[in-house]
């Protein structure tokens, strides 16, 4: 399946939001079946109508909850993707730890957010979604 909502170049949102480099995250890993095509899939699902949005911002709020969501995805693997300590010839230094899976969990809510913010077409709030019990889209799409 080829990717609808993701434009070319995401990779590199998903390594800022993650705060890694290529090398650590090269776009092998993110753009893996299971990994960009599921994130993308789980959000159409979420959003069935979202071919109709012609609002540019509901567009990038549509791609940036997909982003989040790869990350969501990513997040508890990081751990054993990253070296904590780099050595080179004169300097050692090492890196703060990092709770993968809270990070894991505030990407699962930002994903959540971005849809929430969508109000041309409808949206499924539930699921897997983290904010089921706390939030709601209580608006009518604009007609």
């Amino acid at each position: 399946m080829a990717l609808q909502i993701l434009q070319a170049g995401f990779e590199e949102g998903v390594r800022a939001k993650l705060g890694v480099s290529q090398g650590e995250l090269p776009n092998e890993v993110i753009n893996q079946r299971l990994v960009a095509e599921l994130a993308e899939s789980t959000i159409i699902s979420r959003v069935p109508g979202w071919q109709s949005i012609v609002d540019t911002r509901e567009l990038l709020l549509l791609e940036g909850s997909v982003i989040s969501y790869i990350c969501y995805l990513l997040a508890p693997s990081m751990s054993r993707r990253l070296n904590l300590s780099v050595t080179t010839l004169d300097v050692t230094w090492r890196k703060d730890k990092v709770d993968w899976q809270a990070l894991a969990d505030v990407y699962a809510g930002e994903s959540d957010m971005a849809l929430i913010e969508i109000e041309s077409v409808e949206v499924a709030v539930g699921g897997d979604s983290k904010l089921v019990d706390y939030a709601r889209n209580t608006r009518s799409p604009l007609v």
